[in-house]
């Protein structure tokens, strides 16, 4: 309720019941990666991977500002990023949520200015097929550290077995 987003429905005595296996998956995958120092982040998409995301940093007390394509209230653009340098200098994480970049579609990614990333920046892209996508192999480029959203897929995947398998699931 709290991420306003389901991608896993347990169905028990005609009962359906939403969870977010893409929270799980994320802030482990997060936690595992960066341990307990994870810098301000910006958070790239707005769909139900990015509300997912975005609970999981408010969970860790990650500051984060989420990028869109429009403008909207709290939201920067990414127009934004390339006119205000300061937002990717004082933001080192940055994280896609969108599918721009999956498979087939493999030449896409987010349209923020690649030049300003340096080996402080840690880019994380959710999407996992190809398993480098093109943000990450410009981040990686550019001196950033690297992560693919496969991972997060296969703890989101160990969620969804207990979800559906266990009498009394992890995840309330």
């Amino acid at each position: 309720a709290q991420i306003g987003a389901v991608n896993c429905i347990r169905i028990r005595d005609g009962k359906k019941v939403g969870f977010n296996t893409d929270y799980l998956g994320f802030k482990q995958s997060l936690q595992s990666w960066l341990g307990k120092e994870i810098p301000k982040a910006l958070v790239l998409g707005t769909g139900g991977a990015s509300k997912a995301v975005q609970q999981a940093l408010r969970d860790l007390e990650v500051p984060y500002r989420i990028v869109s394509r429009s403008s909207s209230e709290g939201q920067l653009t990414y127009a934004t990023l390339k006119e205000q340098p300061e937002w990717l200098a004082s933001h080192p994480l940055i994280i896609n949520t969108s599918p721009l970049g999956t498979y087939p579609q493999v030449e896409d990614m987010p349209d923020i200015p690649l030049e300003q990333l340096h080996a402080a920046h840690r880019v994380y892209d959710l999407v996992y097929n190809p398993v480098v996508t093109k943000f990450l192999e410009k981040g990686a480029a550019q001196g950033a550290t690297t992560q693919n959203g496969l991972e997060m897929l296969h703890l989101q995947a160990d969620a969804s077995w207990e979800i559906w398998n266990c009498e009394t699931p992890f995840i309330q």
